[in-house]
Order: structure tokens, then sequence, then C-alpha cells
């Protein structure tokens, strides 16, 4: 039997009016529902990021009362263990290095003990320990954006040279130089910031267990040219990369210190090369190095931008 004229109208009007109401509360509770997940996740991460900072500001505050207070004994006129002064200086060197020039104590207890005779041969490895681990540990830390490279150094080949022997000549590149698309190689990013270094032992002071470098270093780009830094210098191993390190342009720097020293046979230096960004906290940048390093990261993003 055909339906009546107008029925399927009819019913789909019924239907708009009935299901309307039902689609508005389902719509409203979608965004009230969406509303809420944003809500809790706002929430979490202000929370997230409260436990943060009050964590930090724990750390630090705890940080500087043990500063203060091992600094405190250790400058006290009443200290003279040795012993006691070296686990002073261990405390400074293992959670302060990055902030604190700490190479001065180090060497006030090394004349102590190898110079005056105030200690042991023990006591003395203990204390080149401790500044062998910070100086692995920060090497490594500025290996991650920069280069790392072992020096080898034959002291009896040095005492047959006292004009200093050759310990590195070599063309070396941060990582940040290459852009990533190619072999670093043939990069042209990697030619524009390519630098010759070169690295010279000059002495060997036995007493001090130090030895004098001499260090040049070419301009990026220009391996070739006369170098822009010539310089001499004494390192040993209380004489740490984030701090002790020698500036060059383009906001970067380099570093070399003493890790391994066999007495009469030969010794292990490193030579640290890294932008500035990863030297210590005291090491603050100059303000033109800042916008120099702001203008290159700038142009670099336009480059990478580019099809």
């Amino acid at each position: 039997m055909p339906e009546p004229k107008g029925t399927g109208g009819q019913r789909r009007w019924w239907e708009t009016i009935v299901l309307l109401p039902l689609l508005t509360a389902l719509v409203g509770f979608l965004f009230t529902w969406l509303q809420n997940q944003r809500e809790n996740r706002e929430a979490n991460t202000r929370i997230y990021a409260d436990l943060l900072s009050k964590r930090e500001e724990a750390d630090s505050a705890l940080r500087k009362d043990m500063f203060s207070t091992v600094m405190t004994k250790f400058l006290a006129p009443a200290t003279e263990d040795v012993d006691q002064q070296i686990l002073q200086v261990e405390l400074l060197a293992y959670n302060f290095h990055e902030a604190l020039d700490i190479a001065p104590l180090f060497k006030h207890i090394h004349r102590r003990i190898a110079l005056r005779g105030e200690g042991t041969p023990e006591q003395l490895e203990r204390l080149e320990k401790a500044a062998s681990d910070v100086t692995a540990k920060e090497t490594g830390m500025l290996g991650e954006a920069g280069v790392v490279e072992v020096l080898h150094i034959d002291l009896a080949k040095l005492q047959e040279h006292p004009e200093g022997v050759l310990a590195l000549r070599k063309n070396l590149w941060l990582k940040s130089d290459s852009d990533g698309r190619g072999d670093p190689l043939t990069d042209p990013r990697v030619q524009a910031n390519l630098r010759r270094f070169t690295v010279e032992v000059l002495e060997f002071d036995r007493r001090k267990r130090e030895f004098q470098f001499r260090l040049r270093v070419s301009p990026p780009g220009k391996p070739e040219a006369e170098e822009e830094v010539d310089s001499w210098f004494w390192a040993g191993f209380f004489d740490f990369p984030m701090i002790d390190n020698t500036r060059l342009s383009k906001g970067q720097r380099c570093a070399i210190v003493l890790n391994t020293l066999v007495e009469k046979q030969f010794a292990k230096a490193t030579l640290a090369y890294f932008p500035g960004s990863r030297a210590s906290l005291k090491d603050k940048p100059y303000y033109d190095e800042v916008i120099q390093d702001l203008l290159r990261t700038r142009r670099r993003a336009g480059e990478l931008n580019q099809p």
C-alpha cells in the first residue's frame, strides 16, 4: 500500500527534531572532554615544571652549602693534613668543575706533596687520579659537540730534541660545521670552517709534571694561511679544558690537557676543539661572539630551509 503523500518529509522533519539535540549534546560532550584533557595536560605540565624547579632550587642550595663548608675548611689556617685537603678538593672537583677554576687548589696540594715533601707518592697518585677523572668527564662532554685528538709524547725523543717535537698537525672541523647532507670531506660548510692545528711539545718540567706546548691554529677555511693563534703555554694534570682554554674566532675554543704520564717513557695528552657554548659557566662569551653566533645560526637555518 503506498505511503500517504508528504509522510517522508514529515518523517525527516521529526527525525531532525529528535537528532538535533542528540548531536548538540554529543558535540558538547566531546568539546568538554577535549577541554578537560587539555586542562589536565597543562596542569600536569605545571606540576612537573614546579617539581623540577623545586628540585633544582634544593640542589643549588645543597651545592651552595657544601661549597661554603668545603672552602671554609680548606682555607682555614689550621688545615694542614694532606689527606683532608685532598678529600676536600675531590669534593669540589667532582661537584663544581664546570663553574669553578679548581686548578689553583690542585696545584697548591701538589706543591706540598711533590716540592715540599709533605706527602707520599700514594697521595700524589690520588690527587692526579681525581684530576684525570674530571678531565676525562669534561673531554667526553666536549667531544659530543667538538673534536678530541689524542697526543702521544715520547719522553726519550723529547730529550733527544731539546728544540721540541711535533705532536699533531691535522685539519679539524666541528660537527656543527657540516649540515649533514653529504660527505663532510666535500661539504662546502666544512671546507669553509676547516682549521689546521699544529701542536709541538717543547719542554718537560719533571718537578711540576707539566709540559710546555706550542699551539698554532689557522683561521677557519684557510688551513694553509698564517695562523690566527700562535701561543706557548704549560699544561699538566690540573688544567681543565672547560675553563682553561684558548679562544678562537667564531666563538670557538681549544684546550690541551695531560691525561697520562709514565716517567722517562711516554705521556698522553688530549687536544679538545669545541664550540664556545660548551665552555664552563665561568668562561662567558663576549657580546660580539653571541651576536655573531646568532647571525650564523639564523643564516644556517635559512640555508637548510631552501629546497
